[in-house]
């Protein structure tokens, strides 16, 4: 006789989280449809017009951050910039007013020989809010100060800590948050390369804010995930973009050693331009003149194609 297997037991939120994963890890060991399978079942309930209006203004906050990257001459500061308007923005709209503070940390290998002892690798401090650089701009965070950064880094996996106050692992660059016994909720993002390899870190805090209820709610969250994301395609375009130039660079060098006919030569990089209507823009990065001395371009001018240049 047959017999059937019955559990009658409930499932919580967590294991059935830890199921999925497990399932998920099981059969893609490469890939990570987890998220795929979140975003489906998010599509799949019919939105109120609320979370319409909301999703899609995030959506536009996502796009300039894409946006940024591709006209960006190669130089990542615009995506930063862009990155904290984003998150800022969406405070303002969403966040029910939240004052917010945020910063980006890079994972770098510790070459410095009289700190080996702080571990094989930190995290470097490249961009912040305005209200934080002063404090942790080219910071660096050592393994050995015990932050729950490095648990995202080795994990590949967001942190949440809902109050700052009660936790051994958060650092306060600021000593003003630690006199005035900082409060606040902040969430630890991993930033991951095309390999799905962690290369940093970004961090959105609201230790600033005086409200008692700061902590960051669950559509928040998602919304930050899909900006580390968006940030970490980005920052892989700029660094493309930026790998160009200097390969152009030592191809154009190469070229005025060896024919001494080239006088002048100048780099232009393609890219939209700022409005749609603009079509591509050529963007010029640097050049090189008759004494084989490079200028380059801090802000490269926009050729337009209107402009009749060539």
């Amino acid at each position: 006789m047959e017999e059937h297997y019955t559990d009658t037991r409930e499932v919580i939120c967590s294991e059935l989280h830890d199921y999925i994963d497990s399932v998920c890890t099981a059969c893609f060991p490469h890939e990570d449809p987890f998220e795929a399978i979140v975003i489906f079942l998010h599509t799949s309930i019919e939105r109120t017009f609320e979370e319409r209006k909301r999703g899609a203004a995030r959506k536009s906050w996502i796009n300039d951050i894409d946006m940024a990257a591709k006209t960006s001459a190669g130089i990542v500061d615009g995506v930063y910039q862009a990155t904290f308007q984003a998150l800022f923005n969406d405070a303002e709209a969403h966040g029910r007013g939240k004052v917010i503070s945020a910063s980006i940390a890079l994972l770098e290998n510790n070459l410095n020989p009289e700190k080996q002892h702080r571990g094989a690798t930190l995290l470097r401090y490249v961009a912040a809010t305005p209200n934080d650089v002063p404090f942790v701009m080219k910071k660096c965070l050592y393994r050995d100060m015990r932050s729950i950064s490095f648990a995202v880094v080795d994990t590949g996996k967001p942190i949440h800590v809902t109050k700052v106050l009660n936790h051994p692992g958060v650092h306060l660059w600021n000593p003003a948050r630690k006199e005035a016994g900082a409060n606040g909720s902040l969430i630890v993002l991993p930033l991951k390369d095309h390999e799905k390899s962690v290369t940093g870190v970004l961090c959105v805090d609201t230790v600033d804010d005086p409200m008692e209820k700061s902590v960051f709610i669950t559509h928040e969250i998602s919304f930050y995930q899909g900006v580390v994301k968006t940030l970490s395609v980005s920052m892989q375009y700029v660094d493309i973009r930026s790998k160009t130039v200097r390969i152009a660079d030592s191809a154009l060098s190469w070229i005025h050693r060896r024919t001494h006919s080239v006088k002048n030569s100048n780099f232009y990089l393609v890219e939209p331009g700022l409005h749609p209507a603009d079509g591509l823009v050529l963007r010029r990065m640097f050049s090189i003149d008759h004494n084989r001395k490079r200028e380059y371009f801090a802000d490269p001018p926009r050729m337009n194609r209107k402009d009749n240049l060539f």
